[in-house]
């Protein structure tokens, strides 16, 4: 054999007689920093907001959810360029408003898959989008329009 299987075999030996005459050392820690095994019993007395809508009979047949958000929400704007039945055209009013640096996206109208709108936005102020409304209103072929983003 060769030396080196002899030094692993060497130190293997050593390996388990040291394990079986050395006692392990014990631990110094006392176990007192761990948290109490009881949980204690909580009572938050809490008021509800009364001004959260909350309906208990929510219709599971309906297609649209119930309106649950705060009386006092936020609302979101976004200007509204145009329709089209031609995506041509849509495409070059939106390669023509992206290089003018407006955030651009379009997407189906009224549910219907051949007709497509142009939008910009949205912004969560009005008056940015008002802003906007006049920038596009010396761009020809434009028509737009400002609404609250859905």
């Amino acid at each position: 054999m060769k030396l080196i299987n002899y030094s692993l075999i060497v130190f293997i030996f050593i390996f388990v007689i040291l394990s079986v005459s050395i006692d392990p050392l014990e631990s110094d820690n006392d176990y007192s920093n761990d948290p109490p095994y009881d949980i204690p019993e909580v009572n938050l007395n809490i008021t509800l907001n009364e001004d959260v809508y909350i309906d208990d009979d929510i219709n599971l047949d309906s297609t649209k959810p119930k309106n649950m958000l705060k009386k006092n929400s936020q609302d979101i704007w976004t200007v509204k360029i145009n329709t089209y039945k031609n995506l041509e055209k849509l495409n070059i009013d939106l390669t023509k408003l992206k290089a003018s640096g407006y955030k651009v996206y379009s997407r189906y109208e009224s549910n219907s898959e051949d007709v497509y709108a142009l939008y910009i936005g949205p912004t969560l102020k009005r008056n940015d989008s008002l802003r906007v409304l006049k920038e596009l209103d010396n761009m020809e072929g434009l028509d737009p329009e400002i609404r609250k983003y859905d």
